[in-house]
């Protein structure tokens, strides 16, 4: 028989013995629960990436890549891009972003009618 099996025997009999070191062993080792801090002082900042940035938001992905070439904070290059949501939240909430994300749509609707009529 192995040292570690041995032991472990050992243990489980000592715990069986002993109520109260079995109840503080399974507080000790007891799962808890990873709780973000809801204070200021540690914020959460959550990063997602472009597409689920698109499934959150309900928006397309040409439509959030347009509002990236315009200002909306972005982290990365390529696949590893992420947008931070709380920095996001603000620029889309700021007067900049509205004046952007309508400029953004009206030129992908000329983009469209552009290429309707060059496809007619």
């Amino acid at each position: 028989m192995s040292i570690a099996r041995e032991w472990l025997l050992a243990l489980r009999d000592e715990l069986r013995a002993d109520p109260e070191l079995a109840a503080e062993l399974r507080s000790l080792l007891a799962p808890t629960p990873a709780t973000p801090a809801n204070d200021d002082s540690q914020p959460v900042i959550e990063f997602l990436s472009v597409p689920a940035f698109c499934a959150r938001m309900k928006w397309s992905r040409t439509h959030v890549e347009g509002l990236i070439r315009v200002g909306l904070p972005v982290l990365g290059k390529g696949r590893a891009r992420r947008i931070p949501v709380r920095d996001a939240e603000g620029w889309l909430a700021s007067a900049d972003a509205h004046a952007t994300r309508h400029a953004v749509s009206d030129r992908t609707r000329a983009a469209l009618q552009a290429a309707r009529r060059a496809g007619a």
